[in-house]
Formats: structure tokens, sequence, C-alpha cells
């Protein structure tokens, strides 16, 4: 290693949380990609004041929060910092628990670090080896060198870079599925009777079917799938209009080559594009199948992936995500219950201002979205009212539908946080004689169904 370029923040400077001179500094080492390979992994971070300190430097809040700041702007760390000195460790542990004893570090800190590393260090290392133009063993290289200086050595012989995919996708799939899965009464919405009028064509959508690639428009070659999964592929059907259809999911049993059929579900390209953190990736017992759980920071939302054979090797927790999401109704109508009866405790009316005892209250216009006790991860109870309506034609089963964009979340005083989700709503499962239209207060069930664009 070449004599390393100390950076030195004083104290003054954590104090005021002044990150200016410091972030200048870094910043210039990315002016060309000429200076960012001369000063690969031969800078260090120290902090000037802090000697007499009886506190880990890490464990200072004033430090901490200044290093959160600076990572805000400057997330380059794995690229430039030396990993034979120390202060790529301290910036590191200035995001895990402070004063733990030592048993409860070896319990939470490797997990968090790898969740640091991940989800914003390793990602900003790429994008400098990507400006440098750095190849793919030099990627490597350092994506190893960061591992064996935080952890050391791996163990059962694996390459580091497989050992660190591993460890996030056994943190993003779930495979303990214990859930009952009512596939056929997705299609209730549809058809009268799913046995004659679906499963007894299968012959004829898997003849005229195509194979659907995936959307996401931030693909990467560098994701591989893992090799216990099983290979499988997703057919649509009719193969002239991917937009609208059903969709066939195919295993290949590796061994021998048998392709097995192994689900059916309705889908339609309608939905509002969300961006969401991923939590959690619920592989259902078949292998192809699963059902996503993103966070919307209030509250979470699960909903079945279309396309998850063709995505599922993109997929890592805490990682946001843009998805189209639709909901398709199993019952629609307008509210019924328009008033409760609800008890006010001395807490809450406290805390509202409110008269105690019982109180009458309106339900009218009151959005809701709540998860269905004893049903599916992504069936949901809703109510709303009607932000915007489309007509729309279902040809696979001939009949007319509309896209209800309907208000189902609103959290927060000042409404900071909305959800107008789209759902289907098809003529078999409305049973009223006006079709739905803007303004209409509406409550149901619904399916969840998703992809990842």
């Amino acid at each position: 290693m070449v004599n390393p370029i100390i950076f030195v923040i004083t104290k003054g400077e954590v104090v005021n949380q002044d990150i200016s001179s410091i972030l200048s500094s870094l910043n210039n080492l990315l002016t060309s990609p000429e200076k960012a390979l001369s000063y690969c992994e031969n800078i260090d971070i120290s902090f000037d004041g802090y000697n007499n300190t009886h506190e880990e430097l890490f464990e200072i809040p004033e430090v901490r929060n200044f290093v959160y700041k600076l990572d805000e702007e400057f997330p380059y760390w794995l690229y430039f910092c030396s990993k034979e000195l120390h202060g790529l460790r301290t910036l590191l542990y200035c995001f895990l628990l402070p004063h733990l004893t030592e048993e409860a570090k070896a319990e939470s800190w490797r997990e968090k670090s790898l969740e640091v590393l991940t989800t914003r260090w390793f990602p900003a290392m790429n994008s400098v080896c990507d400006f440098v133009k750095a190849d793919e063993e030099e990627n490597i290289r350092l994506t190893e060198a960061t591992y064996k200086y935080f952890f050391g050595e791996p163990k059962n012989n694996t390459s580091i870079s497989n050992y660190l995919l591993q460890e996030q996708r056994d943190k993003t799939f779930d495979y303990d599925d214990n859930q009952e899965h009512f596939v056929g009464s997705h299609f209730d919405a549809f058809f009268d009777d799913m046995q004659k009028d679906v499963m007894a064509n299968i012959g004829e959508y898997t003849e005229h079917s195509a194979v659907v690639e995936s959307s996401y428009s931030e693909a990467s070659e560098d994701s591989v799938d893992d090799e216990e999964w099983e290979k499988g592929f997703i057919l649509t059907y009719p193969q002239d209009n991917l937009d609208e259809g059903i969709g066939s999911i195919v295993g290949i049993v590796e061994k021998d080559k048998n392709m097995t059929f192994i689900s059916m579900f309705p889908h339609l390209n309608y939905g509002q594009i969300y961006e969401f953190e991923l939590d959690k990736v619920y592989v259902w017992s078949n292998g192809h199948e699963a059902q996503l759980e993103v966070n919307l920071g209030f509250t979470d939302l699960a909903f079945y992936d279309i396309h998850y054979d063709v995505n599922r090797k993109y997929y890592q927790s805490d990682k946001k995500y843009k998805f189209q999401i639709l909901g398709i109704a199993y019952r629609c109508n307008y509210r019924e219950e328009t008033e409760m009866e609800v008890e006010t405790t001395p807490e809450v009316a406290e805390a509202l201002d409110i008269p105690i005892g019982m109180r009458t209250v309106s339900l009218v216009g009151m959005a809701s979205f709540m998860r269905i006790d004893s049903w599916d991860r992504d069936d949901y109870s809703f109510s709303g009212i009607i932000q915007n309506v489309k007509g729309v034609y279902i040809s696979i089963s001939d009949i007319k539908g509309w896209i209800c964009t309907t208000r189902v979340l609103v959290e927060g005083s000042d409404s900071e946080n909305i959800y107008d989700m789209d759902i289907l709503v098809t003529e078999k499962i409305w049973k009223h004689s006006n079709a739905p239209k803007i303004g209409d207060d509406i409550e149901g069930s619904v399916w969840m169904q998703g992809r990842l664009v």
C-alpha cells in the first residue's frame, strides 16, 4: 500500500456538524476517473480531539450524527478507504447499535453491518467502479477485501461474493410456506365455472401462449438465479395480447428436463406504479410462486408477483423497487354501513379532547385497507371514495369492467401519505344497475397482484 492520505476531521467540525470541508476534499477524488483510480483504497478517515474520551469514538452521538450526515453525501468508502487501517471500521460502526456487551454485539452487529454494506456501500462502490471502468475482477477483489476486513475469511471454502449473496438471500426469501392459497378464487371476477371455463382449456392456452420476459428496467447481467432454485418460465395467453390474459407457470425438473404445470392466474396490464422498499419474499411450496411484502412507511402491503419466476434473482430486502400494482375485486358495492357506535375511553377522550362514553362515528368516505384474517396474505378488505374511473373490456372472459382508482389509505393529520389504488371491478361482481363513477363511496374485498417494472 502506498502511504495513504489521511483526512482529518476536527472536533469543532463534529460539534458544529459542519461537513463542508471534508466533503469538498472527498468529492475532489471523483473529479476524474484517473484521480479516482489513483486514490483507490488509499485514504483513511481520522477524528481529532477525542484522545481523552472514555467512550468508543463510534459511540459518541455527535460523531455518529456527523458520519450519518457525511454518508448521505458521500457513501463511496469501500472504493477509497484503506482496508489496512481503522478509519473504515469506525465509519461502519457508527451505523451499529452502541454500548452493547460483546455477546449482544455478536448477535446483532453482523446482520446490521451486512445491511449497510449490501444496501448502500456496495452499490456506491459499484458506481465508482463503473466510473473508472474497472473490470469484473477488480470489483470482485474490492468486494472480497471488504468482507475479509470486516468479517475475516468465509467458511466452507465458498467465494466471498457468493457468500454475501447467499446471506442477502437468506434475509430476503422466506420458504416456510404455511399459508393456504386459494388460486381458483382469483378467477371468480371473470368466470362462472373455473373448471369448465379455465381448466378445461389448458391445452389451448399452452399452445397459443407467449413466453413472458422480465420487464425490469434496472436489470443487471450480474444477477443470477440461486443454484437451489428449480428452473421455470411463465406463459401468457393469448400470445397476441401480452397486456391481458391468463398466465401459466411451468416448472422444469432439471434432472430429466420434464416440464410440470404449476399454476394459473389472471393478469391485466393496469395499475399504478409505486416505488416501495422490499421487506420480504414469501415463496410458495412449489418454488415458482411468491407474494412480495413491501414497506409503505406506516404499514406494509403484500401482493402476488405475477412475474416472480423471471424476476426473483433481482430481489433484495431493504432495497427500493418500482412495482405496478393492481387490485382485482372479489366483491364490490356501494358502502352499506354508514356509521357505527364506538366507546371513547378516558385515555382517548383526553387525547382527542372529546367526551367519555359511547358516540356515533360516521363511516362515509372513510378510507380503509386491511388484510383479511384467515384469507391469503394478499387478500384485503377496502373502502373509500372513487377518484377516477376507466371502462375496460376483458377479452379473455368477454365481459366489461371498470378500473376504479380508489382512495384506500390516508395516514397523518396533514394527509402526507395518501394511496389511491387501482381496483378492477368487473360487471360480474358489480351488482348495481348504474356503473361506478367518480365520487362513489365503495367497499369490498380484493386480491392484490403486481409486477416489477
